[in-house]
């Protein structure tokens, strides 16, 4: 019986060694402002932002916010990454994509403007 409760003792107060987390689900607390990249388009009185930003080899990006209106469930609103050497990569809300290579990236919005959106970068 001494067991039982040793045992139920270590697993009340002892932190778990394992880690159920997702591969390539993104940072456990979020994405800092330095890890991120946003842009917004047709917001009245405010010019539009096209992101643009130096993306390591490796690096991984997800889109973590898309504001469109009117809201429509799939008008086609998404995170557009612009790379320089032409290619282009078109995520939805929760989507990610890793870069195999040095590059420069735009970012813009796709959707019914006004749009805003957001990538995480880690």
């Amino acid at each position: 019986m001494k067991g039982y409760w040793a045992f139920l003792v270590f697993l009340v107060f002892c932190p778990p060694t394992f880690s159920q987390e997702q591969p390539n689900a993104g940072p456990r607390y979020g994405f800092p402002p330095s890890s991120r990249m946003g842009s917004r388009q047709g917001q009245d009185g405010q010019p539009d932002v096209i992101s643009h930003r130096h993306i390591p080899k490796d690096t991984q990006a997800k889109c973590i916010q898309v504001e469109h209106h009117p809201k429509q469930g799939d008008d086609g609103a998404a995170c557009l990454l612009r790379l320089d050497s032409g290619e282009k990569y078109k995520l939805k809300y929760g989507e990610l994509v890793r870069f195999s290579k040095d590059d420069d990236a735009f970012l813009e919005c796709l959707g019914d403007k006004p749009t805003r959106c957001t990538i995480g970068l880690w």
